[in-house]
């Protein structure tokens, strides 16, 4: 049975639009990604016992974090390929630091609203007085803090724009050890 010139075109057009979304699967939605592992070491050639790194993206992907152990080990996973921007932070570490509560538990002001017209009256809103008695309100979670020790690191390895940590990253499993300059 001979199909009419409509059918086949369908038919064409459908086609075409299979074969554009397998290429573009093929190319994955961010390109090729690698995971990172070694070691980060001081100038003195001792290994920092703990903190953050963050992978910065050149392409402008999401920052990707990593924990340092006590050892000094790391492992950064899915990382877009090529080059980063690399920071490193063990400030959480330092028995000084006092984090800074959320918005709304002590920490900062919620920024002022613009006042808006109409709505209910007051007290129209919210449940009734006594529905909340006796119920505790649930916290916010809480960051979970790095292991490992504070060791003093120059701030400059704690700022993307100043930092002198770059790698660049391939497709796959790399190493890559860390050797501070400062």
């Amino acid at each position: 049975m001979k199909s009419s010139p409509l059918v086949r075109g369908l038919r064409l057009f459908c086609g075409g639009v299979c074969l554009s979304l397998v290429a573009l699967m093929g190319l994955g939605c961010g390109g090729s990604v690698g995971n990172i592992s070694g070691k980060v070491y001081q100038k003195d050639g001792t290994v920092v016992p703990g903190g953050r790194l963050v992978f910065y993206p050149s392409s402008g992907g999401n920052p990707v974090t990593a924990t340092i152990a006590e050892d000094g080990s790391y492992k950064a996973e899915k990382i877009p390929a090529g080059r980063v921007t690399i920071t490193l932070n063990n400030s959480e570490l330092d028995p000084k630091y006092k984090p800074t509560p959320p918005v709304g538990q002590g920490g900062g002001t919620p920024a002022k609203q613009p006042p808006m017209g109409g709505g209910p009256p007051p007290g129209a809103m919210g449940p009734p007085k006594d529905a909340t008695k006796d119920k505790a309100i649930p916290s916010q979670p809480q960051a979970t803090r790095p292991p490992g020790k504070y060791v003093p690191l120059h701030p400059s390895y704690a700022d993307a724009s100043k930092t002198d940590l770059t790698f660049e990253v391939k497709s796959g499993d790399q190493s890559f050890d860390i050797k501070l300059s400062k």
